[in-house]
Formats: C-alpha cells, sequence, structure tokens
C-alpha cells in the first residue's frame, strides 16, 4: 500500500519524537505533592527566558491553571523555588558536560543531583544541553518522572520537548480532565511539527538557538586574524570554558613584569598581557591587549558569528 505524502510526514514526526536526543525514565503516577507546575529559568537570558515563557503560556492556554514560572537570580533562589515541592518542575538553564548553569555559577552535575535531592518533587523535567549528565548521580526509585536531554538543544525544540513531557505525565494520572489537557498538548506538539516539519528537522540536527554554545576546534578564518581567534579558543578551552551560555565573560591577565613574569628576570617590560572573551546576544569577541599600571590599550580584537 502506498501512503499518502501527508501520511509519510505523520509518521515520519512520530518516529522523531521518540528519536530527538531526549531521554526520560521512570513511569509517571498520579500528583502527590502539590498540584502546581513550577517553571524555573535564568532570568539573565533571553534564550531561556523565551523557552520558559513560551511553555507557561501552552500549559496554561491548554486548560492547566495551577502553573508558575519563576525567574531565577541566584544559587539560593533556585533552592527557595524548589523547595515548594512542586507537582512538576520544570528546569529551564544552559547546560554542558560539565554542569549547569545557575545565577552565574556553574554547578557539578554530582552537586545538582544533591540539590535535587532535598525536594520531595517526583516529576521533574530538565531543559538543559547535556543534562543526561546528571542521571549518573539521581537514584532512577526516587522519581516518577525524570526528563533530560543527551546533548545540545535548540530552544524551540526545548519548548516542544517540554510540553510533550508535561503531556506524558498528565496522561498517567487518575483524573480524566487532565487526561483531556495531556490530549490537547499533544495535539498542539504534533500540529505546530508538521505545519514546521523542515524547521523541526534542521533545529533537530543542528540547534539553531542552542541552551549552550560550543566552542569549535577552529575558527575557520585565514590569516593572522585566525591565528589569532584560534589562540583564544585555545586559551579558553585550557580553561575549561568548551561551551558558553549567553552572557558570558572570561579575561586573563599574564605579567610581562615582576616575579610573577612571563618571561626572564632580564627582561622587564613593565606591561602586563590582558586577553579575554565575551559571548553576548550570538556574538562572540575576543580581545587581546597591553595594559599599563593605570590604562589598558587594546591592540587587537575581533567580533565572530558562532
Amino acid at each position: 500500500m502506498k501512503l499518502s505524502k501527508s501520511k509519510t510526514t505523520l509518521i515520519s514526526v512520530f518516529i522523531i519524537l521518540l528519536l530527538v536526543s531526549t531521554s526520560s525514565f521512570g513511569i509517571p503516577k498520579i500528583q502527590n505533592v502539590s498540584d502546581t507546575i513550577s517553571i524555573l529559568y535564568d532570568s539573565s537570558d533571553d534564550i531561556a527566558k523565551y523557552t520558559a515563557k513560551k511553555s507557561f503560556t501552552i500549559i496554561e492556554r491548554y486548560g492547566y491553571q495551577s502553573v508558575e514560572i519563576n525567574p531565577i537570580h541566584s544559587l539560593s533562589d533556585f533552592e527557595k523555588t524548589i523547595a515548594t515541592n512542586p507537582y512538576i518542575l520544570i528546569l529551564v538553564f544552559h547546560g554542558d558536560s560539565k554542569g549547569i548553569e545557575i545565577g552565574s555559577k556553574k554547578i557539578d552535575w554530582e552537586k545538582f543531583s544533591n540539590i535535587l535531592k532535598n525536594i520531595r518533587t517526583k516529576n521533574i523535567i530538565i531543559e538543559s544541553c547535556s543534562s543526561d549528565e546528571v542521571r549518573k548521580s539521581m537514584s532512577e526509585d526516587k522519581y516518577d518522572y525524570l526528563h533530560t536531554v543527551s546533548s545540545k538543544i535548540d530552544a524551540k525544540i526545548a519548548i516542544y520537548d517540554t510540553v510533550m513531557a508535561v503531556a506524558n505525565i498528565l496522561k498517567q494520572n487518575i483524573d480524566f480532565t487532565l487526561k483531556d489537557i495531556a490530549d490537547d498538548l499533544f495535539s498542539w506538539v504534533l500540529t505546530r511539527i508538521s505545519s514546521n516539519y523542515w524547521d523541526y528537522m534542521l533545529r533537530v540536527i543542528e540547534p539553531i538557538d542552542p541552551l549552550a554554545l560550543d566552542i569549535p576546534d577552529t575558527s575557520g578564518l585565514n590569516g593572522p586574524i585566525g591565528f589569532f581567534v584560534d589562540l583564544i579558543f585555545d586559551g579558553l578551552i585550557f580553561h575549561g570554558h568548551t561551551s558558553l551560555i549567553d552572557g558570558f565573560s572570561f579575561t586573563e591577565t599574564i605579567a610581562l613584569a615582576g616575579e610573577n613574569s612571563l618571561f626572564p628576570s632580564v627582561v622587564d617590560l613593565a606591561l602586563d598581557f590582558n586577553w579575554g572573551a565575551k559571548y553576548i546576544g550570538g556574538n562572540l569577541l575576543v580581545f587581546a591587549g597591553f595594559a599599563l599600571p593605570a590604562k589598558e590599550t587594546t591592540m587587537l580584537q575581533h567580533e565572530h558569528w558562532l
């Protein structure tokens, strides 16, 4: 039997939903803490804010009234908010293989899992790049539903992913009203994906607005500027910054004089060498320069779009 194009597309969507780079474990059960769905996001990041607010709007639009959204400014703010023990906890923060960024502070996944162990919430959705890493130090038996991301994820895909995860949890509830809401949420995701199929595919394969930025091995630039940018990349990776989030800033000062000088004591340049990088709004600005005691002169800088 030959399938029509629309049916083929629909089947493809279902397959992609199963294969998208996210994972979850546990069987959803009925709520046992509260009925609140709480969405937390990094208040300083526009991508996380957009993802969280869009997810909030969709969940509320389709009938789930007890849903709240919480901008997070610090780690203590985060711990205080999750202590309310919501029915479903949704976390939208930047992450990478080493940890999660909360309030401009990088928390390794093991420490993050210990923070989550202090709450009674049984349904947790972590929409952060590489959040699968947290499962290495979390007990499967403690949770009814734990949803994580295996690698890098696009912000728009994270919205679909969040809504689908919430629908999966609500679908297993004994309340038929919640089951109906789950069906509506499933329908919304499938409709959006089928109407923007190629955009969805491209974002799954290569995130356009990722919740993390991986530093490439090379800049792809030629000549002296390429050599300069590649050195900056190497320096960032050397210091453990393999991926960046919006608002990232790093500066290092290398002494060229005195006992901490990079050069032998016979060489006294009476200068410091500064280099660093800033990642803001999709632009990576790399720079280097020489600093006098009370004045800095930047010798070279380059704004690079990644």
